[in-house]
């Protein structure tokens, strides 16, 4: 590209590895999502619902089914401390 200028270095690609989109692996977004859905299985059977009522499109879940935003934030903290190590 010649003489193009070049982004700043905090928005450059960082290659280290396997793939690197950000500075957050790949890894990571592939994970992440089997990780929270564990999290919600779990804390849907906890709440007393069984596997056949959490088994339904996303519109239809049962009414009490789900947690508070403070909950959210928990889960959120817990997948990040939890897939730290892998991700390091």
């Amino acid at each position: 590209m010649g003489n193009a200028p070049r982004p700043p270095a905090r928005f450059r690609l960082q290659q280290q590895g396997n793939h690197v989109f950000g500075r957050v692996s790949f890894f990571y977004y592939v994970i992440h999502l089997y990780v929270i859905h564990g999290i919600a299985v779990y804390i849907g059977l906890w709440q007393g619902f069984s596997v056949g009522d959490m088994s339904v499109l996303f519109l239809y879940n049962p009414p009490a089914f789900g947690i508070s935003l403070g909950g959210v934030y928990v889960v959120w903290v817990v997948t990040i401390l939890v897939l730290y190590p892998a991700c390091a």
